[in-house]
């Protein structure tokens, strides 16, 4: 067996069906009130984040890069906004990516011009394609 298999069980007639434009919209959104969330958590027990992620920008953006590289990784291609929306991060070929894949994604996640291609009506971002992996609909697609 590939360690590599997202399920151990690739069959013949797997199917990746991508998730939608609103799907991946809503990940982004639940993934940021979380996040949120977490920096408040943090800021309620005494870590100040808080102050840091204000005054510096480039600390809040780095901690956002760690939040999805960290989740997708320990989530096996999910972060809470895709837990939620029951979508995953694969390769194009329905494998579990590798760590350099989820780095590539967050990377390109910092880039403010990255998502506006699902507002072009594409379903794969340009980070997406460099990492070649996709977000699918689990619901749909056939792994």
């Amino acid at each position: 067996m590939d360690d590599n298999l997202l399920d151990y069980r690739l069959t013949g007639s797997t199917e990746l069906v991508l998730a939608s434009i609103v799907k991946r919209c809503l990940n982004y959104i639940y993934d940021l009130v979380f996040f949120v969330f977490i920096i408040l958590a943090l800021q309620f027990v005494g870590i100040s984040f808080l102050f840091m992620f204000l005054s510096t920008w480039w600390i809040g953006i780095l901690m956002l890069l760690l939040y999805f590289v960290v989740m997708e990784i320990v989530m096996n291609g999910r972060s809470f906004g895709k837990y939620f929306t029951k979508t995953r991060v694969v390769t194009e070929h329905g494998y579990k990516p590798d760590i350099a894949a989820y780095l590539i994604r967050g990377l390109g996640r910092i880039i403010p011009l990255s998502a506006t291609s699902l507002l072009m009506g594409k379903r794969k971002t340009f980070y997406d394609t460099f990492s070649k992996t996709c977000v699918i609909d689990e619901s749909s697609s056939n792994i």
